[in-house]
């Protein structure tokens, strides 16, 4: 089954954040991953990463990016951490040093939980370009619950 992945994973039209493209993940209650749109899934993301490029190269000859991610609705996504893991080896490949800042908004608490695990094996220039932002406001990752 062919699923459109633009209305979840885009780029923020005409808005840049310090010269730099935006990356838009969106995990509505439309998207689910599957295995049959797994391959089309990470295409989709990698051709979106790569427009992203170039149009920050475009605006303001800068060859980086930001993300921002909502998570509100993250756990109807059904995204494994074998896919995520599959999916931040090809994008730190792809994209190596390209990453600007990556926004992820509306935490859960249970991400919170899994992030303050994961954050220890994340590089310190990586973990300094990932914010997390609840209520508008940014959360240290230190005192993240």
């Amino acid at each position: 089954m062919y699923m459109d992945f633009s209305k979840t994973i885009y780029i923020k039209e005409n808005d840049y954040l310090d010269g730099r493209s935006i990356v838009i993940f969106d995990c509505d209650s439309s998207f689910v991953l599957t295995k049959q749109n797994h391959p089309h899934l990470i295409l989709h993301i990698i051709q979106i990463f790569n427009d992203s490029m170039i149009l920050s190269k475009k605006q303001s000859n800068i060859n980086e990016f930001c993300v921002m991610v909502n998570l509100t609705n993250i756990s109807k996504c059904k995204l494994s951490i074998k896919f995520l893991v599959h999916m931040t080896t090809i994008l730190k490949n792809a994209f190596q040093d390209k990453l600007y800042k990556c926004f992820l908004q509306h935490p859960t608490m249970i991400f919170r939980s899994i992030y303050l695990v994961i954050r220890n094996v994340i590089d310190k220039e990586t973990k300094n370009k990932i914010i997390i932002v609840k209520n508008g406001n940014q959360i240290i990752y230190d005192t993240i619950l």
